[in-house]
């Protein structure tokens, strides 16, 4: 017969370790992560970073128990930031490259308008002698 109290949880239910817990997830991360950006732990022994989206810690960092400094940042989009980034830079070059021809313009034009108003100036001057 029951006694009408609420069953304590590790009865039916074991709590588990940290240990278990962060090692369960660091097997999720693994299988169902993406690749980012390595923290730094990672980059330093050289390792596949991967996360997921509820967590802020990588697969490695939540295995050891440790913080994470990962960005999340997928390696997927940092490598088309970077091909975007090349395309700006060249796009800039070719912007720069058309500016200076524009101003190389603007002084032949100047050159030229300062010539004719010292033709007109000349002009003027031999005519008001006459």
């Amino acid at each position: 017969m029951s006694s009408g109290r609420v069953e304590k949880r590790s009865a039916r239910y074991p709590k588990k370790s940290s240990t278990e817990r962060n090692e369960q997830l660091a097997s999720e991360i693994d299988s169902s992560g993406y690749e980012v950006m390595p923290c730094s732990w990672c980059f330093d022994h050289g390792l596949e970073c991967k996360m997921i989206e509820r967590t802020r810690r990588c697969s490695e960092c939540v295995r050891r128990g440790r913080s994470c400094d990962g960005t999340g940042v997928p390696v997927g989009v940092l490598s088309r930031v970077t091909a975007e980034q090349k395309r700006l830079e060249r796009k800039e070059i070719e912007e720069e490259e058309a500016f200076e021809d524009l101003l190389q313009r603007q002084q032949r034009i100047q050159d030229e308008i300062r010539e004719a108003t010292a033709r007109l100036i000349r002009l003027r001057k031999q005519r008001r002698f006459l």
